[in-house]
């Protein structure tokens, strides 16, 4: 053991200061055997790149493998690359005789981040450089979704630079929705945070003035920074390094509680809903006009014809489009009015700028001139068609029986002034009547009825009024039918009961029957029971000659009752007979009748 010790002396000897610091880092922990092959490679190595390193070989020997292969996560490992990999820009890449092999990466956004941090001041760097850029490459696209989000979630963008810039608020909101804040970890040291990351002496010049606003490159910063002081409170505790801090803070609080930015899976959703598609190809016309018009003002600098945000917010408030709207939902079909519920309609100003700003088609520039994207200031045709539908979708989300094309409809409905919100919301939560029954249309004579009887029978059934039972008019069809068959057996019986108590002075009395001889049918037919009462038949009766479109023909009658209504009280005393607890399955017409 100790001449392999002696050895690595010498190997170690003749190495520069940082392939020191690499080698030590690779070779702790390793077995004897391990160690020894590390050695040989080393040798090889040293043995190559000097100049009086002996005669050179034809087939170059491997080079060295020692430092660990940086591989992204996403990308299968090459068996053919065996030199070691340094982060671009990075002290050990640019000052090592070590070989350097360039970025194996495709992804200039990532690389472009990785160049703009600085962590320098962070203990033990540069040794953790190689592990953090694996950590942090496997999560690049989903920080990424993370940061947009929160850039647009407490103040919304006014602009698209603000867009892709992050406040002390939202860094907060951020911080907060992670759980990352602990006894180790408070909320005064994330706000240190914010500000050291935000404190470059070398900022980016196109960032400008802006002061304390995080771009992407410093937020992915701030995050190492917080998961290294979170685990490093004390300085009795062995201390944790950068790479394993961070990828323990990504796994247990960012990735699993963050929020993601959906606006690209919301632009896939509208591109890809033929509903959609269709309904901007039938609206086209009007609305290629209504842009037009709103942007012949706003031509940009090369030339375009866009929609600006405050032309668009003054649109959409102009059609009341952008607030708070409840609207109770109706029935065609006669319900408990418990049953229906209020529909809440929702789209902030906010909300609607943050939709502005995501229907803007971003261009890719690099982290040195914003902050990833270039993006316009105002909309063209085609983004103003992806605003209408992204705003349809937040405005009419709360709407379960809306469709994502039926959201988008209405909204270019409400923008084009054709239709407003509370009608909308109207339309689409509308209890509606599966029963297409209308007697003068559909019903036909029994075979044993004459075409006489038929319209006698139609006239009666035209002036019955059980509007205010329930599951009216499902029920119309089925009543119809069974009315019809008993239709000649009841002009028998009532006029019976007309003549029965006080007999008919003349022929009007003959067909109107009083209280009187109602209650002598009543008690006749047996109908009073436990559940119905003599009162309740006392109800029926002054509730079926009640009503306000009675027939002139009765004139002042008071409380006698027609035949038209000694059917309808027939039904509701039925109904109310077998229906009398809310606790009991409801018996509805004309099964009860």
């Amino acid at each position: 053991m100790e001449e392999l010790a002696t050895r690595w002396n010498d190997v170690l000897d003749l190495l520069d200061a940082d392939d020191r610091k690499v080698v030590l880092f690779e070779i702790e922990g390793k077995t004897r055997a391990q160690q020894e092959a590390m050695l040989r490679e080393v040798y090889a190595h040293i043995s190559d790149d000097s100049p009086g390193g002996g005669k050179p070989s034809s087939a170059r020997k491997p080079q060295m493998s020692f430092a660990r292969k940086a591989t992204p996560r996403s990308a299968p490992a090459s068996p053919a690359q065996h030199a070691p990999w340094y982060p671009p820009g990075s002290r050990l890449a640019a000052g090592s005789s070590l070989p350097f092999s360039p970025t194996r990466f495709k992804d200039n956004k990532w690389e472009e981040t990785w160049r703009l941090l600085d962590l320098s001041d962070v203990r033990d760097h540069p040794l953790w450089l190689m592990d953090l850029h694996d950590v942090l490459f496997g999560c690049f696209h989903e920080l990424h979704n993370i940061f947009t989000h929160y850039c647009k979630s407490i103040s919304g963008a006014e602009t698209a630079r603000d867009a892709e810039l992050m406040d002390m608020q939202e860094w907060l909101a951020f911080i907060r929705d992670c759980k990352i804040v602990s006894k180790s970890f408070n909320r005064g040291l994330a706000e240190n945070v914010f500000v050291t990351s935000t404190s470059h002496v070398n900022r980016p010049k196109a960032l400008g003035d802006v002061d304390r606003q995080m771009a992407f490159y410093e937020f992915v910063e701030a995050i190492c920074r917080c998961a290294y002081l979170r685990e490093n409170y004390s300085v009795l505790r062995k201390l944790v390094s950068v790479d394993v801090s961070v990828e323990y803070l990504l796994d247990e609080c960012i990735l699993p509680y963050a929020q993601r930015d959906v606006s690209l899976a919301v632009r896939l959703k509208i591109n890809s809903d033929a509903g959609v598609s269709k309904a901007f190809e039938i609206y086209g016309e009007p609305l290629w006009v209504l842009h037009a018009h709103l942007a012949r003002q706003g031509r940009n600098e090369s030339g375009r014809e866009t929609l600006s945000m405050e032309q668009f917010l003054e649109l959409l408030q102009s059609q009341g489009i952008v607030g708070d709207l409840s609207v109770r939902q109706l029935s065609e079909v006669r319900v408990p009015k418990h049953t229906l519920k209020t529909y809440r309609s929702v789209l902030t100003v906010a909300k609607a700028k943050r939709a502005f700003v995501e229907s803007q088609r971003a261009e890719e520039a690099s982290m040195g001139t914003i902050t990833g994207f270039e993006l316009s200031m105002g909309l063209d045709y085609e983004e103003f068609l992806e605003c209408l539908g992204r705003c349809g979708l937040l405005k009419y989300d709360q709407i379960e029986q809306m469709r994502p094309a039926d959201r988008v409809t209405a909204l270019i409905l409400n923008v084009l002034g054709r239709m407003d919100v509370p009608s909308v919301i109207t339309a689409a939560t509308l209890v509606r009547a599966l029963s297409t029954f209308v007697a003068n249309r559909d019903s036909q004579p029994l075979p044993d009825e004459s075409e006489e009887d038929h319209a006698k029978f139609l006239e009666m059934w035209s002036l019955l009024d059980l509007s205010d039972i329930r599951d009216h008019p499902e029920f119309n069809h089925d009543l119809h039918d069974f009315l019809q068959q008993a239709f000649a057996q009841l002009r028998l019986i009532f006029p019976f009961y007309c003549k029965s108590i006080s007999g008919a002075e003349n022929a009007r009395d003959a067909e109107l029957m009083d209280m009187q001889e109602w209650l002598a049918f009543i008690r006749d037919c047996k109908i009073v029971s436990k559940s119905f009462n003599r009162g309740l038949a006392e109800n029926v009766f002054v509730t079926s000659t009640s009503h306000v479109n009675r027939p002139k023909a009765l004139g002042d009658v008071d409380r006698q009752m027609a035949f038209y209504e000694f059917v309808e009280a027939i039904c509701r005393c039925a109904y109310l007979r077998e229906n009398y607890s809310s606790q009991k399955r409801q018996v509805p017409l004309p099964e009860c009748v």
